[in-house]
């Protein structure tokens, strides 16, 4: 087993909904930004920056904590959160069904989904004052705590 595994079988999960098309769920390709936003939601999955091995009497543990962030069209305000809040409910749900805690893995499970920060404006590359701009995309940073055993 190894992270870059997990990431894969995260992808799959996600790209098998049907909110996703498959260029819609990435892994460590930004380029996903130079998409028409009209396609988005997105999903970009990360290399973990943080993990820990452990080696206890018999048994190897890794956990890796994965970044992936979503990213939804900015309408307005209204939409644009809500649409969001409904994105982000379909991850949830997706994970906490059985069998996806695993991410259809053996000797793997996410043991804990958690926000890494807020909901942030994404902008167009050209916008001089974000502060005073209306985001393309929003977009909230998560992290997945996958164990493998």
């Amino acid at each position: 087993m190894s992270e870059k595994s997990i990431a894969e079988a995260l992808q799959d999960t996600f790209q098998a909904l049907e909110t996703y098309e498959n260029a819609d769920v990435v892994i460590n390709d930004w380029s996903i930004l130079n998409r028409s936003f009209l396609c988005a939601p997105f999903i970009h999955i990360e290399t973990a920056g943080e993990f820990e091995a452990r080696k206890d009497t018999y048994n190897d543990q890794t956990t890796w904590n994965i970044p992936v962030t979503l990213l939804v069209r900015y309408k307005n305000n209204e939409d644009a959160y809500n649409d969001f809040r409904k994105y982000r409910q379909e991850i949830l749900n997706t994970m906490n069904t059985d069998g996806n805690r695993s991410a259809g893995l053996n000797a793997v499970t996410i043991d804990i989904i958690y926000s890494d920060g807020g909901i942030d404006g994404v902008f167009n590359k050209e916008v001089q004052n974000p502060e005073y701009a209306i985001p393309d995309l929003i977009a909230q940073r998560m992290i997945f705590v996958a164990e493998e055993f």
